[in-house]
């Protein structure tokens, strides 16, 4: 019971090495594929097993290292697959029985110890790779998370119409405070570009928004964040907008001489 006990403890080690816990999970992730692969492997190794135990039976290679099936897919799967020289010392031993069967165990390493397990390498890799990536942007996105509320309170004590939600004037000034800015800078977004967008935004919910709105909004204006269809249909509502904005104000203006020259004369 205590050396069960002390070893629960070594868990603790997951705690204070995040890095650790990374790789499991990236292993978790991975592990339908690793089966795959692993039943991929295992499927050429018995065939190829089958192919060598009669190919070389009237051999001393074949005698010694391929008398039977299982012996040949044992060989084929310590020493050429898992083996660090890669059957070299197999290949050479072939190549003095004959040329071609030197080339077809090549051929096997060249499938099974090089192809398929650097395939099975760089899916690990992969895996924990995209695994601490996803992390990473949790992380992140619980730390904005928290500077959003910060800020959110910061707008609500400083003359906001309401804690609840945030109005186009609040928004400007948060655009435009030095020290919301800073406060922006560090999460990865231009307050030039939320002052820009804040009109467009607050439009399209009723010129006021709540915090779980307002929270979605400054996720979306991160500089790091891929572009998406939904962005670029956004683009295209804020540019007829702009461009409607404009025809209105040339409208207006030319309204406005067309009566000034009018009442002139």
């Amino acid at each position: 019971g205590l050396r069960l006990l002390r070893l629960m403890r070594m868990v603790r080690i997951f705690k204070y090495c995040p890095e650790l816990m990374t790789v499991v999970r990236g292993l978790g992730s991975a592990l339908r594929a690793i089966v795959v692969i692993c039943v991929f492997l295992s499927v050429i190794i018995y065939f190829c097993g089958v192919f060598f135990r009669i190919l070389l039976e009237s051999t001393d290679l074949g005698n010694k290292k391929f008398d039977t099936v299982p012996s040949a897919m044992g060989t084929l799967l310590l020493d050429c697959t898992l083996s660090g020289a890669k059957g070299v010392h197999l290949i050479r031993d072939a190549y003095k029985e004959g040329l071609f069967y030197a080339l077809f165990l090549l051929l096997f390493v060249l499938l099974s110890g090089i192809t398929i397990m650097g395939t099975l390498t760089g899916l690990l890799v992969q895996t924990v790779r995209t695994v601490a990536d996803v992390e990473k942007e949790e992380q992140t996105i619980r730390r904005m998370t928290q500077q959003i509320d910060e800020v959110w309170e910061y707008i609500s004590t400083h003359g906001a119409a309401s804690d609840t939600y945030i109005t186009s004037s609040e928004l400007h000034h948060l655009a435009e405070d030095p020290q919301l800015g800073k406060t922006l800078r560090d999460m990865d977004i231009d307050p030039d570009s939320l002052g820009s967008v804040s009109s467009f935004v607050l439009e399209e919910h009723g010129w006021r928004m709540s915090l779980p709105e307002f929270k979605r909004m400054l996720l979306d204006l991160r500089g790091k964040n891929v572009a998406k269809v939904r962005d670029h249909v956004e683009t295209r509502k804020f540019i007829s907008a702009q461009i409607q904005q404009a025809i209105l104000r040339s409208s207006d203006s030319a309204f406005a001489q067309t009566t000034t020259s009018s009442k002139s004369h």
